[in-house]
């Protein structure tokens, strides 16, 4: 997938949101989990 198709498929997921986060709040949501050294449950 090109970062282009990914923005726009995660915009697109957003807007079916309750709480509609923006496309940067994911981005940095994501990057956050990956940058963790132990795994957190969604609960968390």
């Amino acid at each position: 997938m090109s970062p282009a198709r990914i923005r726009s498929d995660v915009i697109k997921l957003s807007e079916l949101s309750t709480k509609k986060p923006d496309y940067y709040f994911v981005q940095g949501y994501l990057m956050g989990l990956g940058a963790l050294p132990q795994m957190l449950s969604p609960s968390e």
